[in-house]
């Protein structure tokens, strides 16, 4: 009962309020009533409630679409916190990815989240000195929920994305898939010049300098057919995908959307940079 003159002098700052106008207080002997139970309850929480710590650091993965790190900000623990160290079941397993994987937990794969952020950093690379200079990037995505990130990272390195289906023959047979296409000529800092274009010029295909895919399991054509057309590939490599189909492989989760956005982020980051240094230095040129 040693908390007895502390519960006394807490009922003196409630006896005058309209919700315990009638409070008793129990004798020393006694044990606390309802009343006084719940008087306790509510010092407790607003004492208590001013405590604490301010939580720092925190993955926070809406801003991996909107507003992503770039490369050297990058860490295993920001790896981890996205599930980009989660395979597949080890039933799923293609003995290709091997080098990629660190172990297995419960019978699924664990990706080594060291190999990751090596490849990361080559890909990155890639992506930068091709959107440096003036290379078109294509994205594709065909996964659930990939459309938002897709459209970012195009926007930031003024590339093209692809979220519904590979048309089969975009680029083996981009003759007749862009037939009906519309095309204009762009000047250094990727804007229109308005100018008509020759019936010679109409029937000059474009094809992509890079091809990021997000899902390859699910786009195996896609990545046929830049093979086919010397078009080299980004991709992220799951435990159950085949790496010798892609050019530069990204070891990760391709399942979850939380591991697909923060290396799609990264590798658009990269590729916002290389844009940025070639608009600038095509301005100074231009001055």
């Amino acid at each position: 009962m040693q908390d007895r003159p502390l519960l006394l002098q807490l009922l003196k700052n409630y006896d005058n309020t309209t919700k315990f106008p009638f409070l008793i207080p129990s004798a020393n002997d006694k044990p606390f009533t309802k009343q006084e139970l719940y008087l306790r309850q509510l010092k407790h929480a607003s004492h208590m409630g001013r405590m604490g710590a301010d939580v720092t650091n925190i993955y926070k993965p809406h801003k991996d679409v909107s507003s992503p790190n770039s490369i050297d900000k990058i860490t295993i623990n920001k790896l981890m916190a996205a599930g980009v160290h989660l395979g597949h079941s080890t039933t799923l397993w293609r003995p290709s990815t091997q080098p990629f994987i660190y172990g297995e937990y419960r019978g699924v794969h664990i990706i080594d989240l060291n190999k990751t952020l090596s490849y990361l950093k080559r890909a990155c690379h890639v992506i930068e000195g091709i959107a440096q200079r003036g290379g078109l990037i294509l994205y594709l995505g065909t996964g659930e929920g990939h459309k938002r990130g897709l459209e970012e990272a195009a926007k930031r390195t003024h590339g093209y994305y692809v979220s519904t289906r590979w048309i089969p023959g975009t680029l083996t047979n981009s003759t007749e898939i862009s037939r009906n296409l519309e095309k204009h000529e762009i000047n250094g800092d990727d804007m229109p010049t308005l100018r008509e274009l020759t019936a010679e010029e109409t029937n000059i295909i474009s094809k992509p300098d890079l091809l990021v895919v997000l899902n390859p399991t699910e786009n195996r054509n896609a990545l046929y057919e830049a093979m086919k057309s010397r078009v080299p590939t980004i991709a992220i490599i799951d435990t159950d995908s085949e790496p010798s189909l892609v050019t530069y492989p990204i070891p990760g989760n391709d399942n979850s959307l939380r591991s697909v956005n923060l290396l799609l982020g990264i590798l658009a980051k990269a590729g916002e940079k290389g844009l940025k240094s070639r608009l600038k230095k095509e301005a100074s040129v231009g001055s």
